[in-house]
């Protein structure tokens, strides 16, 4: 099963939410920049009270939260053997 990338799903609830980079950066006591490179995918593992901050800023229902926080968490790398010869 594959997770929606964080940033991916950052800019979807964001979206959803019907505001800004600016909106959230200011609601969730972020930088504007942080909200941006969470979005691109510059930063790919944002640190928990990041992500506390922005499911607060974006009021996420506790089963939203859950996708989300897991969205955050690296993925183990494939194993040598998994790939092709």
């Amino acid at each position: 099963m594959s997770v929606e990338r964080f940033g991916d799903q950052l800019r979807r609830y964001r979206q959803e939410a019907g505001i800004t980079q600016e909106t959230l950066a200011e609601r969730s006591g972020l930088s504007v920049r942080c909200i941006s490179d969470l979005e691109r995918g510059v930063k790919r593992r944002p640190h928990p009270d990041t992500i506390r901050m922005l499911a607060a800023a974006l009021d996420l229902a506790p089963e939203t939260l859950a996708s989300f926080r897991e969205s955050a968490t690296p993925r183990p790398p494939l194993a040598a053997a998994a790939l092709p010869v």
